[in-house]
């Protein structure tokens, strides 16, 4: 059975103690507070597909934005009031205004 020196060891295990606390600190879901109650913003993309039934798709650029306009990202509050939507553009996203809450995210189906 080969031996590893206590050096080696505690350096593995060091390395396991880092990892394991950069993953929690990437895992923290912690809302950022938004001076005086303000608003903060809410961005993103998309990806839509498959558009085409095989590979490589070619489509047209106003097809692409039609599919997009219709899949709308929608913005709700807690027993589904719609608050806020957006088109998302296929190269720049979208982005939304919000004041600080709970909402629910969906596109548009």
């Amino acid at each position: 059975m080969p031996t590893t020196s206590p050096g080696r060891f505690l350096c593995i295990m060091l390395l396991i103690v880092i990892t394991i606390a950069v993953v929690i600190v990437l895992n923290t879901n912690t809302a950022v507070p938004v001076p005086g109650g303000g608003t903060g913003t809410l961005t993103g993309n998309i990806t839509l597909g498959p558009l085409c039934p095989v590979e490589p798709c070619i489509i047209a650029p106003d097809r692409l934005a039609a599919a997009f306009v219709a899949r709308t990202i929608v913005v709700s509050i807690q027993g589904g009031a719609v608050i806020a939507e957006a088109v998302t553009d296929p190269q720049r996203g979208y982005s939304i205004a919000l004041k600080p809450g709970t909402y629910s995210v969906d596109i548009r189906h």
